[in-house]
């Protein structure tokens, strides 16, 4: 899929996947339909799957771009910076989760509050929902996949065809 619409509009595609995902889960939990949400969480998954599939891809990619603009090649720099990123959008994104469930009055063992319930169903839904659509927001800044034929040509010669780094 990627080499055909590209690997944006590819992630674009998983993305939205996922959003369907997380309504169908939302609609499953309304219903109070354990297969329709559980049928949401496999639709949202398979949609994240194409982003997080992609990501080192598009990671191999940026450190192309930057050897093609700069003639620096620097491939530990991004992956380790990529890591480091991964790392802690994962704190953060398990530090978000607890600071919701805070604000909900959330007690472990305990018949929850409404507000605590509606935590969960916001950590569960909304989040990612969210996370989704700010993906696509920032993926509206990556513009390599117009640049990449251009800039494996040049490379390709500027290399002079040792294959090195490719």
């Amino acid at each position: 899929m990627s080499k055909k619409l590209g690997k944006r509009n590819a992630v674009f595609i998983g993305m939205s996947i996922g959003i369907v995902g997380q309504v169908i889960i939302y609609l499953g939990a309304q219903m109070m339909s354990v297969p329709v949400a559980l049928t949401g969480v496999i639709i949202s998954n398979f949609g994240g799957g194409f982003a997080f599939g992609l990501l080192f891809a598009m990671i191999a990619d940026t450190i192309d771009y930057g050897e093609w603009k700069s003639g620096v090649r620097a491939p530990g720099l991004l992956s380790a910076a990529s890591s480091f990123g991964a790392k802690f959008g994962m704190g953060l994104g398990g530090a978000i989760a607890a600071w919701v469930l805070a604000l909900g009055k959330y007690a472990p063992n305990q018949v929850q509050a409404p507000s605590a319930l509606l935590a969960i169903e916001f950590n569960f839904v909304w989040l990612p929902l969210i996370a989704n659509v700010v993906v696509i927001l920032l993926f509206l800044f990556y513009k390599l996949d117009k640049d990449e034929p251009q800039m494996i040509s040049d490379l390709t010669a500027r290399r002079g065809n040792t294959g090195i780094g490719a």
